[in-house]
């Protein structure tokens, strides 16, 4: 058995510091975690995961070249290898086939980070590539309790046992497996924690850019996951077969392009017809419903932008603010920037005419809005850091040179 390595939890009260954290740190390392992380969501919101996980990549790269950090360890994933040149994995099989835009994130991130660092040799860069991390920290004080439904196999388990959820569904038991149910290869949180240090510190001796599974090397079917967590709970989970998902369309660990065809065909016949009964009905629902959505989103923005700076406390710093911007502070500053900043998306979006009798600060229209030296001269530093969007500038600059 191998030794317990998980380190006890240590609290801290953490420092806020608004604005820009660089400007009072200095940092060795970088450890890149954030990114959309939910395969099935790629499927449907490709975009979305193309520019959120891309854009903030690059932004990152960025800072860390200016600040000079040598050192980037990037959260990346098994589903870069695709389609399974060989089981086990290891870190020598291609990966040129991602199969979800996911997957293909993580695929063109680890790329650019490989051009970064053929560009700068001096930077240390660590690919850590997950397989399927599950469980939570030893002293239950943390652990995976998503919000909203549950994507992975762990957190759906324990939602059933404390009844957040009704039943367990296991998504297809005919694969070409010992018990019929999908295999992942499961690795601990703790274990991934530890991972990462492990890179951090083997950067020291291993320059350059390196790559590194985080798993077990052992997968473990779906069936055997429950029965586990059965034993250790000794509690019975209410569950039933389901249909397989996109996401399981694999036999042993081979995608089984068979079967995508079968269910494709069908997927296929049904949503053309549907398709075409439908396309005039929804064509003409939309034109409709697109426009009152909006001015319902827009009303319902400035009613809470009303609601909540209309309070003594914030009316009183936006007071403040209007007055003389330099004598906040700076957790002043950043709160009166996000109410600056807040106002002028509402002009942007066309929400400039509500109660004023509500909001004694809020005015009809953008001259008067900027009529404070205070709001002008946030404006002017929220333009400078490069916080407001240049289409947003042009509009302004009209607004503010009409007579």
């Amino acid at each position: 058995m191998r030794p317990q390595l998980h380190l006890p939890l240590i609290w801290k009260t953490v420092e806020l510091i608004p604005g820009n954290i660089c400007q009072k740190e200095e940092f060795e390392a970088v450890i890149h975690l954030a990114g959309l992380k939910a395969v099935g969501e790629s499927v449907d919101e490709p975009l979305l995961y193309y520019s959120v996980n891309l854009s903030t990549t690059l932004s990152l790269c960025s800072v860390t070249l200016d600040l000079g950090i040598g050192n980037l360890v990037f959260s990346s994933s098994a589903t870069v290898y695709g389609e399974p040149e060989r089981v086990p994995l290891d870190e020598s099989c291609r990966t040129n086939s991602a199969i979800n835009p996911y997957g293909s994130t993580k695929l063109f991130i680890e790329q650019i980070l490989k051009d970064l660092q053929a560009a700068q040799p001096q930077m240390n860069i660590v690919l850590l590539r997950y397989f399927n991390p599950a469980g939570a920290h030893r002293s239950a004080l943390i652990g995976e309790d998503p919000k909203g439904r549950p994507n992975n196999l762990v957190p759906v388990l324990t939602q059933v046992a404390v009844g957040k959820l009704d039943e367990l569904v296991i998504h297809g038991d005919d694969y070409d497996t010992p018990d019929g149910s999908c295999i992942r290869d499961f690795i601990h949180v703790c274990d991934l924690a530890e991972g990462h240090v492990a890179a951090l510190a083997k950067m020291a001796s291993n320059r350059g850019l390196s790559t590194y599974n985080l798993g077990t090397g052992q997968g473990h079917s779906v069936k055997e996951v429950v029965a586990a967590f059965e034993r250790t709970t000794k509690q019975k989970l209410n569950r039933r077969i389901g249909l397989c998902t996109f996401n399981n369309i694999y036999r042993g660990g081979v995608m089984d392009l068979k079967l995508i065809s079968e269910v494709a065909t069908i997927i296929g016949s049904i949503s053309i017809f549907l398709t075409l009964f439908f396309i005039i009905i929804e064509l003409k629902k939309n034109v409709d419903q697109t426009k009152s959505v909006n001015m319902a989103n827009r009303d319902d923005t400035a009613t809470n932008f009303i609601f909540f700076w209309s309070q003594d406390g914030n009316a009183e710093l936006v007071l403040k603010g209007q007055k003389n911007y330099d004598l906040l502070d700076e957790i002043e500053k950043f709160r009166f920037e996000g109410y600056v900043e807040t106002r002028l998306r509402l002009f942007m979006f066309g929400a400039t005419t509500v109660d004023s009798k509500n909001l004694p600060f809020h005015y009809y229209r953008m001259q008067d809005f900027f009529k404070p030296d205070g709001t002008m001269k946030c404006y002017e530093n929220l333009m400078t850091r490069k916080m407001i969007p240049p289409m947003w500038k042009s509009v302004i600059d009209t607004a503010l040179s009409t007579t």
